[in-house]
């Protein structure tokens, strides 16, 4: 029997969210859960110069409070879009890999998918296929239900690395997104989801 895991949308999501993905068989999204706010499903964390710095996408709930995380939009009449290119260009242009990835980055970034649940489903997807991944990750048909534990959990990476602003000998940052590990590693990235 396929083992399946539930897992929450995320905007390029945690490194430890991508290696649950990676770990299991098949991988739903959960999508029918009341949409809850300032959660990584429209944040992620990235390493900047100054420190980590949050990265938003401002929503519309079109049914306030009460809607459902699959019926959630980007907010595209803010120009959320320029400001994180330009957060994500300044934090890992120097990193070893952003070159080579720059234009699928660029793209993922600027996609015009409005709907929250399949943009974060095609950059989790399309990341995990420019280094050689392909899980089994699909769009939950029925309300699977999520705890705050579990989704704790998903921000938790065990493996540390070399990043842009920080050697061997400082702090490694951990709950960053996944384009941290994604730049400094490039295809290497997959050994630390492993």
């Amino acid at each position: 029997m396929l083992t399946v895991k539930i897992l929450p949308t995320a905007y390029f999501g945690s490194i430890g969210y991508f290696q649950r993905i990676t770990a299991a068989e098949m991988v739903e999204i959960e999508n029918s859960e009341t949409y809850p706010k300032q959660t990584f499903r429209n944040r992620a964390q990235i390493l900047t110069a100054n420190g980590a710095l949050s990265l938003s996408i401002p929503v519309v709930k079109p049914n306030g409070s009460k809607s459902k995380t699959g019926e959630i939009h980007t907010d595209n009449s803010q120009n959320w879009k320029n400001t994180h290119w330009r957060a994500i260009e300044s934090a890992y242009a120097s990193a070893p890999f952003f070159e080579h990835y720059e234009k699928e980055l660029r793209e993922l970034v600027y996609a015009e998918e409005e709907n929250l649940v399949l943009r974060n489903l095609n950059q989790a997807t399309r990341i995990l296929s420019l280094v050689d991944l392909a899980p089994k990750i699909s769009i939950a048909k029925d309300y699977q239900g999520l705890n705050l534990e579990q989704e704790n959990e998903l921000l938790q990476a065990y493996r540390k690395y070399k990043q842009v602003f920080k050697d061997y000998t400082q702090e490694h940052l951990e709950n960053l997104s996944v384009l941290d590990a994604w730049m400094n590693l490039g295809p290497m990235f997959r050994g630390v989801l492993g």
